[in-house]
């Protein structure tokens, strides 16, 4: 939980124990709920793997070319519309139009959420949910991000 004031915030925040799955509590975490088990995120790897022509999802994140990606295709399988960020930083017209952001380096995947009026970060390496600014936070020039829109919004 994340607390403002005399407010105090209920978020859904899932960790990882003794597991190497932050794909999948990255996507829970954005969607502030256990969307997936791991069941159904291999299933989405597999799924993916046989429509790219590729292997490895279960393992690996893929990024093809044509910048579809792994993440995306979950979220886009369960009607959630995303923009694919390379090497953008988050602006006020992104900020408008999403609820959510996966972020990604080379080697971990998590996720920003808005509850109430607030941003948080939620690392499923860490032990709790953090406020956080996404123009001020959010703008580091060797993380990605898919901006995962509210519905009826897109970039």
């Amino acid at each position: 939980t994340g607390s403002r004031g005399d407010l105090e915030l209920r978020v859904f925040f899932e960790s990882q124990q003794n597991s190497n799955h932050c794909r999948l509590h990255a996507i829970n975490n954005a969607l502030g709920r256990k969307a997936l088990s791991l069941k159904k995120f291999w299933g989405y790897c597999d799924k993916y793997d046989m429509t790219h022509h590729t292997q490895g999802s279960r393992e690996f994140f893929l990024v093809h070319d044509e910048g579809d990606n792994l993440l995306s295709f979950i979220l886009n399988e369960l009607n959630l519309q995303t923009t694919y960020l390379f090497d953008k930083t988050i602006t006020d017209d992104i900020l408008e139009t999403s609820f959510a952001f996966l972020c990604f380096s080379d080697e971990h995947v998590w996720a920003m959420r808005k509850e109430k009026d607030s941003w948080f970060v939620l690392d499923s390496l860490e032990d709790k949910p953090k406020q956080t600014n996404p123009i001020k936070n959010g703008g580091m020039s060797w993380v990605n991000y898919i901006a995962i829109h509210k519905p009826g919004h897109q970039l």
